[in-house]
């Protein structure tokens, strides 16, 4: 039998955060919401870049530059920056919460990692009552 975690380390964005709400910011200025996983996959493949590369850039600028680089800089910055004030209102995936919920009562210690900025993941756990 597999020994019994002490602590569980989670992904947030995607993971524990749904991106589907972004899809109709997608749409509200004119960026195609299917484009919304390519653009994710974009911004992962480029955020490891960087890393990989020995550089750093914040979320919101490398989220931005790969929403530019899909649209072909056909986006404006106004509307880059409507898309990615959604982030300060997406919800957990359904199962979040109740799954946090056994592990705590476990007593099995929960960790969130994210490249995202760090006051973006504690008031996503707060707002929807993942911890």
């Amino acid at each position: 039998m597999p020994a019994r975690p002490n602590i569980v380390v989670f992904d947030v964005v995607e993971t524990l955060m749904s991106l589907e709400p972004l899809r109709s910011r997608f749409a509200a200025v004119g960026v195609p919401p299917e484009l919304l996983e390519r653009w994710f996959d974009r911004l992962l493949r480029d955020g490891m870049a960087l890393t990989l590369a020995g550089d750093y850039e914040p979320f919101p600028r490398v989220a931005a530059a790969a929403l530019h680089a899909l649209t072909r800089g056909e986006i404006s910055d106004d509307a880059v920056a409507h898309v990615l004030a959604g982030f300060a209102e997406l919800p957990a995936h359904l199962d979040v919460e109740p799954a946090m919920r056994l592990l705590a009562e476990q007593d099995i210690r929960l960790v969130c990692l994210s490249n995202g900025a760090a006051q973006t993941t504690r008031d996503f756990l707060d707002r929807t009552g993942s911890v």
